[in-house]
């Protein structure tokens, strides 16, 4: 006899207050579900200086199987050109990682494009934070695992 599987219904969360040092996560807005164009749920920010109002970039963080984000990643971002080499990026990365982990994610994923170099080095501050993550943690190419 075959089971059939309930799955409950999204939920989006309330973000902590994500905040480090310099840098503030502001939510600008949830993305639902779109079954027919394949998207799961998202969650927009954008990268703020404390106390500003300008965005300096924004982050998303998607929620879904490893699978269905094998491509995309769980996490996109972006970092104005003015904004670069102040590590926002990785940053960003650690402050959505409690709210993944919220969502139950056993694995987050980061899509990074070998030739970009400075994407790269994005990831690799965000590296020692993954033990905190279940085991199945592993990187693609440099961050993620399959769940």
């Amino acid at each position: 006899m075959v089971a059939s599987i309930v799955r409950k219904p999204f939920r989006f969360l309330r973000p902590e207050r994500l905040v480090d040092r310099d840098l503030k996560l502001v939510l600008v807005r949830t993305v639902p579900a779109d079954p027919v164009k394949r998207h799961v749920p998202a969650y927009e920010f954008e990268m703020r200086h404390p106390g500003k109002a300008f965005a300096m970039g924004s982050i998303r963080l998607r929620i879904g199987s490893a699978l269905t984000l094998r491509y995309a990643g769980h996490i996109g971002y972006e970092v104005k050109r003015r904004f670069r080499g102040h590590r926002y990026a990785a940053r960003a990365c650690r402050l959505l990682l409690p709210l993944a982990r919220a969502h139950g994610l056993k694995a987050v994923w980061l899509a990074v494009d070998p030739k970009n170099l400075a994407s790269q080095r994005t990831c690799a501050p965000v590296l020692p934070m993954l033990p905190t993550l279940p085991r199945q943690v592993c990187m693609k190419p440099l961050w993620g695992a399959g769940a």
